[in-house]
């Protein structure tokens, strides 16, 4: 194996395990705005774990741009876009994996949860890894070349 190709797999690795935390991180946001919002400010659960997500999706994209996926470039519109795109699928995978694995396939409920947390974590890396944060290349304009 030569030395590129270690640095490739060393530095997929190192995306991956900061991609984790930041989920992890994420997570926390997520319970913690969802709870606030329904036990303190009395709404919806439902209402309370939307605002839970968006708040969650919003820190974790700015964590991931800055930090597991640094060097990418600054901020745009359309990366957040993309970023908030791959999420809400997640999201609705999510749902859809948890309800076919328990109510179709009779499968345990945490059992279930943690299969889904795996399958969706993998669509979460690979979309935002291979799409959102892919690193393109800077398009010179015709004034820069002379």
């Amino acid at each position: 194996m030569d030395y590129a190709r270690i640095q490739n797999f060393t530095n997929f690795n190192k995306k991956l395990f900061k991609f984790g935390l930041v989920g992890c991180t994420g997570l926390a946001i997520d319970f913690f705005i969802t709870w606030a919002f329904s036990y303190i400010f009395n709404l919806n659960f439902i209402v309370s774990s939307g605002f839970g997500f968006v708040i969650a999706t919003i820190s974790n994209y700015n964590l991931n741009r800055r930090w597991t996926f640094r060097g990418i470039g600054q901020t745009n519109k359309s990366r957040f876009r993309a970023f908030f795109a791959v999420s809400l699928t997640g999201l609705i995978l999510s749902s859809v994996l948890l309800n076919h694995l328990t109510k179709t396939l009779k499968i345990e409920e945490y059992l279930s949860k943690v299969l889904t947390v795996m399958v969706v974590f993998i669509w979460n890396f690979g979309a935002n890894n291979f799409v959102t944060f892919k690193n393109r290349p800077k398009v010179i304009h015709p004034s820069d070349i002379v």
